[in-house]
């Protein structure tokens, strides 16, 4: 067996590199998943956005809903 070999098994049997490889991977996953979870959030938010049929509310349609809404109730 050649000293390349003998490293290559220092470093799969060696317990801190398998450790170190375990945390990066770990750390990748939860990298990706908070990525992912970003994502949805700004899709769903663009998505809700696109959804109205003349783009986001603006202060004054907000007035007048807040008084037809309180008309009702009189």
């Amino acid at each position: 067996m050649n000293s390349d070999t003998k490293r290559i098994f220092q470093v799969l049997f060696n317990p801190v590199a398998q450790s170190k490889f375990v945390h990066t991977v770990s750390a990748g996953y939860v990298t990706g998943a908070i990525e992912c979870f970003f994502f949805d959030i700004t899709t769903s938010f663009h998505g809700f956005k696109s959804n109205t049929s003349s783009g986001p509310i603006s202060g004054d349609q907000v007035s007048v809903r807040t008084a037809e809404i309180r008309s009702v109730g009189e």
